[in-house]
């Protein structure tokens, strides 16, 4: 299917849409902290429903917030003071008349440019020569017209120092590759080359690399749902920290996503995403995703979600583009070997208190529907919690994690594993949980907020990984040699285990446009990269400084 149709289809549309909204339709980074004003609202009860499909536009983010702020507006307390402080400088941020580079025209027609600087550095300390360091530039031009049309880009422009012999980073932290291959210099070997990705790097080596990525964003609202266009990573799911069908680790995408409001209580969602994999044995195969999710607060209590994805070969599949097809059916009836995924979601609300439990299944054999260690049900499951004022100011984040042996990789019985294309992955990322299949993990976050611009906080994880990656699919002849068959330990093999304890501070001087973020790691990796005896302690450290300049 042509990109280009569906290019010419989305401006043709814009030029007949009627304005119906006063607010910027741009997305909020993921990343941004209002995300955790926004869980604690819902947790706390101030917001009836939190959609948990992710990134939230400014426009809702603002109508959040307001909500908030009127049911926090009588109460006292250093805590709702702080809360309110933070909501406040958030809206000013996003207020466009705020902005210095732009212009308007007409009444509610505008365009801005935004300029930000990350400078990032991170170090192995007991190994020094071990770091990675980045100066990034983003130049962010974007229009909004008739107050119903956003249109925005993101320029990332990356200067970069390589040298280690072990990764200096946290595990799930390593910086995303470029989309395509960049100039590098070779220090060591005094020689340059335009074809560079990051994992082609030497370890041992000095070298400095130039990269650029791009995103960007096409939104046009109706009165009854939102129509957006673009290059990113979505989240859909409960976890801020990683979720099963669509997660934020994912390298960003191509993508069409349709967005309908079910009264005020519930949202229908649908996307259309255009994929390509780097990873081993890949040659830069394309493929697509077509995924949807509905979701509802049935009571004050409790919210569920249901939602299917399906990873198929670049072609028009006119089943999988009806926002309202079963994918598992459509699969069944079209006989081919697409990766069809399904999960629920049941979410509980009590006091300050969010309780979520995500299942999502690849395959499952209902000859052994309760048998979660059979070799033909292939799944992964969430369980955690987010607490909030156990004292003022403290939040508190716990969840449960696995993933069983099979799931995201794809059984193609016609193919040899190097040609497995239909994997859940996209240029060499998850694209669901950062998790590889047959791996367990428990996870500890906190947070304290000591003023509007002050925060610390730790984490503390326990990772467990066999053998199997997203990378391998089953040779059915060797897995009936295990003396477990039909039957799956839950982890097996040479088991990598990783223990993780981070401590961070985090300072924003909004009057500066200025964000000082500092981390210390310590980790220890037994049979790292499941080589048996392959042990490690890391003590590892993170700086990062931004500054935007409008």
């Amino acid at each position: 299917m042509s990109k280009k149709i569906i290019y010419i289809f989305i401006f043709l549309l814009t030029i007949c849409i009627y304005p119906v909204l006063s607010q910027s339709l741009k997305f909020v980074p993921l990343s941004d902290p209002v995300y955790g004003i926004l869980n604690r609202g819902y947790a706390e009860g101030w917001l009836y429903y939190l959609p948990q499909v992710r990134p939230y536009n400014e426009e809702q983010v603002s109508r959040f917030l307001k909500i908030i702020l009127n049911r926090i507006d009588e109460k006292d307390g250093s805590e709702y003071s702080l809360i309110r402080n933070k909501i406040r400088i958030f809206l000013k941020s996003i207020d466009p008349g705020k902005r210095p580079l732009q212009s308007k025209w007409g009444k509610n027609n505008s365009a801005a440019v935004n300029f930000k600087t990350d400078i990032v550095s991170h170090s192995r300390l007991n190994s020094l020569p071990d770091m990675y360091i980045q100066a990034i530039i983003n130049i962010e031009p974007e229009i909004s017209l008739s107050q119903s049309l956003y249109m925005g880009a993101d320029f990332s422009f990356s200067g970069n120092y390589l040298h280690y012999n072990y990764l200096p980073f946290r595990k799930f932290y390593e910086p995303q590759a470029p989309d395509y291959p960049n100039y590098a210099f070779f220090l060591t070997r005094r020689i340059n080359t335009f074809s560079f990705f990051p994992e082609d790097y030497i370890p041992g080596e000095s070298d400095i690399y130039i990269f650029n990525n791009t995103g960007s964003q096409i939104s046009i609202n109706f009165n009854y749902g939102t129509l957006t266009m673009g290059k990113k990573s979505l989240s859909w799911g409960p976890s801020s920290f990683s979720n099963l069908q669509l997660s934020r680790s994912a390298h960003s995408y191509d993508f069409i996503q349709l967005y309908f409001p079910l009264t005020d209580s519930g949202t229908f969602s649908w996307m259309l995403g255009f994929l390509q994999d780097r990873g081993p044995g890949s040659n830069n195969t394309r493929k697509m995703i077509s995924a949807h999710r509905a979701e509802f607060q049935f009571f004050d209590w409790f919210m569920f979600a249901i939602y299917e994805s399906v990873i198929y070969s670049y072609r028009f599949e006119l089943s999988y583009l009806n926002p309202l097809s079963l994918y598992i059916v459509n699969e069944i009836r079209l006989g081919d070997q697409d990766n069809k995924l399904g999960g629920a979601d049941f979410i509980f609300r009590l006091l300050n208190l969010k309780a979520y439990i995500s299942f999502f299944a690849d395959d499952w054999d209902m000859g052994a529907p309760l048998s979660f260690n059979y070799y033909h049900n292939e799944w992964g499951g969430i369980a955690g919690i987010q607490l909030y004022e156990i004292i003022p100011r403290l939040s508190f984040t716990f969840e449960s994690i696995y993933l069983s042996h099979w799931l995201y990789t794809h059984r193609n019985d016609l193919t040899d594993k190097a040609s497995n294309f239909n994997r859940y992955t996209n240029f060499g990322t998850h694209l669901g949980h950062i998790l590889e299949p047959n791996s367990l993990m428990f996870l500890l976050q906190t947070r304290y907020d000591i003023n509007d611009g002050l925060s610390t906080g730790s984490s503390f994880w326990f990772t467990m990984h066999g053998r199997t990656n997203v990378y391998s699919s089953p040779v059915w002849s060797e897995e009936r040699l295990l003396p477990t068959w039909p039957y799956y330990d839950f982890i097996d093999g040479v088991i990598e285990s990783n223990y993780d304890f981070t401590i961070f501070l985090n300072y924003k001087l909004p009057a500066y446009k200025s964000e000082f973020h500092l981390e210390y790691s310590l980790e220890y990796t037994g049979n790292a990269g499941n080589v048996q005896g392959e042990n490690r302690w890391d003590h590892l450290i993170s700086l990062k400084y931004t500054l935007k300049y409008f």
